[in-house]
């Protein structure tokens, strides 16, 4: 056999490669590094809830939520009155943007990849709902108190995700039939939003943004969802995170900062807000992360101005201490020899 050259053998390359080629910041979802799964290989594993082309739902947990993930998909479309048509439509023309969030080898065929992308956004959209409205109660795999603990930490795994505008995408799908939505013209704080239906989701005309109204209410019941399962506290009102208010109050400490550590804390929380507003978020694991994030960082802002307030005190004080006290008390020493000196 003839030794190939490496002009042939850079040819093959690029037939292979054709198509194939994908911007580095568009990958956002790894599998773990073998060095690190070896330390626990348990703490990355889905132990209920497979989500995501990495993990297989036959295998994770013997596949006890297969069945349930088609019921939450039937009763989402039942309950929104969809089309599963639609929506695996719709999401084939997203597939490539999806499929190369992944940055590891994925073996679904691009029908298999749109179909379990369908099945988990609306599963885990449906169960955000269910919680929600407390129809858990109802529910025949709930009435076990263990597994929605095991669902919410399977859901926050590195591994176990989808990327965040595909949920977003079928969230506003689902809510397009919304009541809240359906009008043509509704208020919304100040601003009146016009909406339109199209066959997909909605167009808006408006100063205010109702795809940014809908993100939030999708941010909104995740994070109502994960607050009960997670050891940390927070304020699950994602709208209020950017509020005109909020905003205000830290431009308000970047004016009155005096210290650089707490004007380069309030730079921060502005960045990190604004990603919030705008759901620049690569998957859930990202939202719960900047949902964390905003929390330490508004408690370290906090903590800070109580400490500069409490520096510029002590200073004030010292100058009473070294200037006003030493004063009044000179008048008075010359108020009392005012006073002898009037009685002689």
């Amino acid at each position: 056999m003839s030794r190939k050259t490496l002009s042939n053998r850079i040819e093959e390359f690029e037939g292979k490669h054709t198509g194939l080629s994908r911007n580095a910041n568009e990958c956002c979802m790894y599998k773990v590094h073998e060095q690190l799964r070896n330390v626990n290989e348990k703490a990355y594993k889905p132990v209920l809830l497979a989500i995501g082309p990495y993990n297989d739902q036959s295998k994770v947990g013997q596949g006890f939520m297969e069945e349930h993930k088609l019921r939450y998909l039937h009763q989402m479309l039942k309950r929104k009155k969809g089309n599963v048509e639609t929506y695996i439509a719709t999401l084939k023309e997203l597939e490539e943007r999806a499929h190369n969030c992944y940055g590891e080898h994925i073996s679904h065929t691009p029908e298999e990849f749109v179909e379990m992308m369908v099945l988990d956004g609306c599963f885990i959209i449906e169960l955000f709902h269910t919680y929600k409205t407390r129809a858990l109660l109802n529910d025949p795999i709930f009435q076990m108190k263990w597994v929605l603990s095991r669902i919410a930490r399977d859901l926050l795994l590195f591994e176990n995700q989808l990327p965040f505008f595909i949920l977003d995408k079928l969230f506003r799908m689902s809510e397009s039939n919304n009541t809240l939505l359906r009008n043509r013209s509704k208020k919304l704080g100040e601003h009146v939003v016009d909406i339109d239906e199209e066959k997909d989701g909605i167009s808006v005309e408006s100063s205010t943004s109702t795809a940014q109204v809908i993100q939030t209410q999708l941010n909104d019941l995740a994070l109502n969802f994960f607050s009960c399962f997670l050891p940390f506290e927070w304020n699950v009102d994602a709208s209020s995170y950017n509020s005109t208010k909020k905003i205000k109050h830290l431009l308000c400490l970047v004016h009155e900062a005096l210290t650089p550590l707490l004007l380069e804390m309030v730079c921060e929380r502005l960045k990190v807000g604004f990603r919030f507003k705008n759901t620049e978020f690569e998957h859930l694991l990202g939202l719960i992360h900047a949902t964390i994030g905003i929390s330490l960082l508004d408690m370290e802002i906090d903590h800070a101005r109580e400490r500069q307030e409490a520096e510029i005190f002590k200073h004030l004080f010292g100058l009473i201490r070294e200037g006003i006290i030493p004063l009044l008390s000179k008048m008075e020493n010359m108020r009392k020899a005012i006073f002898y000196t009037s009685e002689f």
